[in-house]
């Protein structure tokens, strides 16, 4: 490395010769995502427990499979049972998404009869991706209802599509928690099979609606155009208003978990599930509303991702987790 215009060894600091051949190192946003997870990978075996568990979240969104070694080194030396169970998640995420058939198998095997709120969520990743495909979907036939029945409300429809896109995703989530998930909590590797499942039969279900070819959904004309930065640069009004979609979806969800009675009994059941019961709370109404309420924000993603593209049955699956 060079400090103050003089090469130096990174590691002792020593004085070092500087290759013929060396380039100027560009810290981009990539090399800092890199940087920052490495980091937090480190964090892993901080004596702190505040530092540890900040860096479990932090490699949530940026861990793989390089950093198995460290997540179980980090996992053996643990003596927090709830840090402990949270490594165990969060090393059965990276592998269900591996390649390998066995390891994705040994990382459900390794979560069963996990009571983890996060298990969960891995499972809604697994179907995220066709109920934004459905919430698409919604927004295509709205799309065609205002065309030959309210042609002239026509660049309007999107106003329709957003609530149908919510309602129907969460439909079609509330019903697949009752009548399949339900039955497979703390059974990690029934689950994946199940909800691999479900999607191909949610994608051969539009498939034979709507066709294997892609549909095109029409941006309203408040929609078309764009802002003009530079005389290179347009930044197009659909996705600034997605941008800003994004942000009152953000801060509704918080609002829904923060100040409601509902949002009350998920952050109940999510924390201390058999107090949340013996106090009255319906368990398990609560994971089938928690549910759709996910599968019905997934929708408004597909909802959203209409104005900006094609809509198909593989249109989620770019967004696998």
């Amino acid at each position: 490395m060079v400090k103050d215009g003089k090469p130096v060894e990174a590691a002792t600091g020593q004085a070092a010769t500087l290759p013929a051949d060396a380039e100027d190192v560009v810290n981009n946003n990539r090399m800092r995502r890199e940087l920052e997870a490495a980091i937090a990978a480190l964090k892993l075996l901080s004596p702190e427990r505040a530092d540890r568990a900040k860096a479990i979240t932090e490699l949530k969104d940026s861990a793989d499979e390089g950093k198995l070694a460290l997540i179980d080194k980090a996992s053996a030396a643990e003596t927090d049972p709830a840090l402990k169970a949270q490594l165990a998640v969060l090393r059965a995420a990276i592998l269900i998404s591996s390649d390998d058939p066995t390891k994705r198998a040994a990382a459900a095997k390794a979560l069963s009869g996990s009571s983890e709120p996060a298990t969960r969520s891995l499972l809604l990743d697994k179907l995220g991706s066709e109920l934004m495909m459905i919430g698409a979907y919604a927004t295509y036939v709205v799309q065609n209802l205002f065309k030959q029945h309210l042609p002239g409300l026509f660049d309007y429809y999107i106003v329709v599509a957003i609530p149908a896109a919510f309602l129907v995703s969460a439909l079609v989530g509330a019903v697949l928690e009752r009548t399949v998930i339900r039955w497979l909590y703390g059974r990690p590797l029934e689950t994946l099979l199940a909800t691999w499942g479900i999607s191909l039969v949610l994608m051969q279900a539009v498939r034979s609606l709507f066709g294997a070819q892609n549909v095109g959904v029409e941006n309203p004309a408040w929609l078309s155009g764009g802002i003009q930065v530079l005389p290179n640069l347009v930044l197009p009004f659909n996705r600034i208003a997605i941008l800003a979609f994004a942000a009152l979806v953000l801060a509704g969800v918080a609002l829904l978990i923060g100040k409601t009675r509902l949002g009350l009994f998920v952050r109940g059941v999510t924390q201390n599930r058999r107090m949340a019961s013996c106090v009255g709370v319906d368990t398990a109404r609560i994971d089938m509303m928690a549910f759709a309420l996910g599968a019905g924000i997934a929708g408004l993603a597909g909802c959203a991702l209409s104005q900006i593209g094609n809509v198909g049955p593989d249109l989620g699956q770019s967004y696998i987790v």
